[in-house]
């Protein structure tokens, strides 16, 4: 998947280093809301006005860890105080 697909909120991995090597394969991204994108191994954020240039040649895929953690966590029997 290219940058440009991916949906906000939505936990990604880089399959593909960008060009620049601004991204290398395995990081662990996300895009915000205003458009940036959030870098768990740089811990930090890219600006929405630099994320094109910096995400060409990058492609992404779904973080199945993610999906899996939070697949486990539901299926746990959670206990609420009273």
């Amino acid at each position: 998947m290219k940058p440009a697909e991916m949906r906000i909120g939505v936990r990604y991995v880089v399959t593909r280093k960008s060009r620049d090597g601004e991204f290398l394969v395995g990081d662990h991204v996300h895009v915000l809301d205003d458009g940036s994108i959030m870098s768990r191994e740089a811990h930090g954020w890219m600006r929405p006005e630099d994320v094109p240039s910096a995400t060409r040649g990058m492609t992404v895929a779904g973080d199945r860890s993610r999906v899996s953690a939070t697949a486990r966590r539901r299926s746990l029997p959670w206990t609420h105080g009273a």
